[in-house]
């Protein structure tokens, strides 16, 4: 039987406060973030390995997978429950984390007024745009939450932490080696790139960066943790080396 309309509302205006909820959360800094751009389908690993030290995960790709398929793989996690599990689209509540007219009018002041306008603005497909979920991992008591965003990495990165001044507690980078595999405009893993330069441009760092073992030149460079079961090649949790004052 079909469901009630006035239901199907009330539920719609009850998911989109939780991720409004939420993404305010990130944006006043309240929560520790685990930030992963250019993820593509990687999302149990870290869920399974990062909830200790983080309550939030934003997990972005504008290349890879779509909404549906984001939370089949949130149901395939052992010991994982999602909270009200649902389908329902949040493209109104994430729609101004794809708009780009700041980060590159401060970033790109070259580019024409109206080509930013129009290259700022993008258009977001219903199904393509994003996910909210809400985990409860195992037995503990703590609801971790989940974002999967289809969008660019960068301006998410600008819109989420870098104009509020805030960064995420864990930033990975480690799905990115090159332009070939990355987002097809900027090299992730290089200092110079455009990640870090709106990384550097916040008055504030991730504490940790997790990459590929040999993968970046970030001045992230202390081993605070070693992934042997991750990836084709070990991956390494960086803390950031500062000069002894």
């Amino acid at each position: 039987m079909a469901e009630d309309p006035k239901e199907f509302l009330r539920r719609m205006s009850a998911h989109t406060t939780k991720v409004e909820e939420a993404l305010k959360s990130i944006e006043s800094g309240k929560s520790h973030c685990f930030y992963y751009p250019g993820c593509g389908n990687d999302f149990i690993y870290p869920l399974q390995h990062f909830s200790d030290k983080c309550d939030t995960f934003v997990f972005c790709d504008w290349k890879v997978g779509d909404r549906d398929s984001f939370l089949e793989r949130m149901r395939t996690i052992p010991d994982v429950t999602i909270r009200n599990d649902t389908s329902l689209p949040v493209i109104d509540a994430l729609k101004r984390l794809a708009n780009m007219e700041d980060i590159l009018a401060r970033f790109f002041p070259q580019i024409p007024p109206n080509l930013r306008q129009f290259v700022g603005n993008p258009a977001i497909k219903a199904g393509e745009e994003g996910q909210f979920v809400e985990l409860k991992i195992g037995n503990a008591e703590k609801i971790v939450k989940v974002f999967w965003l289809a969008m660019e990495g960068v301006n998410v990165y600008w819109r989420l932490f870098g104009k509020h001044r805030i960064a995420p507690r864990i930033l990975c980078i480690k799905k990115h080696l090159g332009l070939d595999c990355d987002n097809g405009w900027t090299h992730f893993e290089d200092w110079g790139g455009y990640l870090a330069a709106v990384v550097r441009d916040s008055a504030c760092e991730p504490e940790w960066l997790v990459t590929r073992e040999n993968g970046h030149n970030w001045p992230w460079t202390q081993v605070v943790d070693r992934f042997v079961d991750w990836d084709d090649r070990p991956v390494i949790m960086w803390g950031r080396q500062r000069p002894t004052p």
